[in-house]
């Protein structure tokens, strides 16, 4: 019978599974495993694919090891401000952008912002301030 056991020891860098299958071994071979994602999840795989990147190329833009960049789009490994800011750079966003939008949503307000011409943005701020004023004033 197979059991996972968790890990919480301070060796465990991340959460993983201890994996015991007595069915194998007497003496519980242990094997580790990663478990779920358990970092904040990001959009940095969809903008990846949304610049048309693949992970390797991408990787060598950053530079960043190609399985560990893999591993931050799933959220088994963090991500910390300069690694956002090298990938903003790479996939020419800002990092904010990498954690709170998906570029695929052709339907966000930030992706409408983003195809708006500069006076087209103009109208757009008028427009949401009237909007927001009038709200108040009722």
């Amino acid at each position: 019978m197979a059991q996972v056991v968790y890990d919480t020891t301070p060796a465990c860098k991340s959460p993983c599974g201890i994996f015991y299958h007595a069915a194998v071994d007497a003496s519980a071979r242990q094997w580790r495993m990663a478990t779920k994602s358990i970092h904040r999840l990001s959009y940095i795989r969809q903008w990846r694919q949304h610049r048309g990147y693949s992970l390797d190329k991408l990787a060598d833009m950053v530079p960043m090891d190609k399985s560990n960049l893999s591993k931050v789009e799933r959220g088994i490994l963090p991500y910390n401000q300069e690694m956002l800011e090298r990938l903003a750079d790479a996939l020419m966003t800002d990092e904010a952008s990498l954690i709170m939008r998906d570029p695929t949503r052709n339907d966000a307000i930030w992706t409408i912002w983003e195809q708006a011409s500069k006076g087209e943005r103009q109208q757009i701020e008028a427009i949401a301030q009237a909007l927001i004023s009038s709200k108040t004033a009722a």
